[in-house]
């Protein structure tokens, strides 16, 4: 039994060539949800990497839970999104008010629903980018209906080598 489950946790890895190493861990597949597809590792440059689970977001599309930045130089790692979906040590959004009329929402709740991404590191500071409401396209179906009349809201941020915000989430433009 115990040489079974050894065996059926094998893990398998690929790597794409954006340089993102895909890990397929078959063990732990059926303890998470149905959501789940893989869980994945990209490099960040400057011994950074980050690791997250890619789920589906029950829309059409994708997103990550579980987003861990590792620091190879340091063996530290930091939670920057939970399994939840929620952004950890949200920093806020800067001109909330304006960003809330814009978006024509009552409320910003740092929650990753749609795409999430951490770049490349220069000088230890990395960009994060959060895209919050795709614009009313995402809706549509392969004939255009359904549409809604969203505009796209999506934010960046600063984030340190140790995962500390540098900055307010703003707008992307």
């Amino acid at each position: 039994m115990f040489f079974n489950r050894l065996r059926n946790r094998a893990k398998t890895k690929n790597q794409n060539k954006a340089g993102t190493v895909v890990i397929i861990d078959s063990g732990s597949a059926g303890n998470k949800s149905s959501s789940f597809i893989r869980s994945e590792k990209k490099d960040l440059g400057e011994g950074m990497f980050m690791t997250y689970d890619l789920i589906r977001n029950g829309m059409g599309g994708t997103t990550l839970r579980n987003v861990f930045l590792h620091d190879s130089t340091a063996h530290e790692k930091y939670l920057i999104v939970d399994e939840k979906g929620d952004i950890c040590n949200f920093p806020g959004v800067e001109n909330e008010q304006e960003v809330l009329e814009y978006a024509d929402c009552k409320l910003i709740y740092p929650y990753v629903q749609f795409v999430f991404n951490i770049y490349i590191f220069e000088n230890g500071e990395t960009i994060i980018d959060w895209l919050y409401q795709p614009d009313g396209r995402y809706w549509e179906d392969e004939d255009g209906f359904g549409g809604e009349d969203d505009v796209e809201v999506e934010f960046r941020a600063r984030i340190d080598r140790k995962g500390r915000y540098l900055c307010k989430y703003y707008l992307k433009k």
